[in-house]
């Protein structure tokens, strides 16, 4: 048997993609700057430190500005959506 998703999971689900699309023009221009700051980060890296591990740092830096942007962009639907809240509290 498949996985059995609780109606509020849906509900979640609903209210985020909506939200996403009415904040579409926002969350791409914050994706825009994630990117050109990880952009900067390795052109800015990559001639300064000849050294093999400077690949294992930009994974990290890359990783780290990816999980902000998802963090950033899960607190702010919450921020925004009073019923996501109740939600996810039951």
């Amino acid at each position: 048997m498949g996985r059995v998703i609780s109606c509020p999971a849906h509900e979640l689900r609903r209210q985020r993609r909506e939200w996403a699309l009415r904040h579409a023009h926002v969350l791409g221009s914050v994706a825009v700057l994630f990117v050109a700051a990880g952009a900067v980060l390795t052109v800015g890296l990559m001639p300064v430190v000849p050294h093999p591990l400077v690949f294992y740092v930009l994974g990290a830096l890359h990783l780290g500005l990816v999980g902000a942007w998802w963090y950033l962009v899960n607190a702010w639907f919450l921020a925004h959506q009073r019923e996501a809240v109740r939600h996810l509290m039951g």
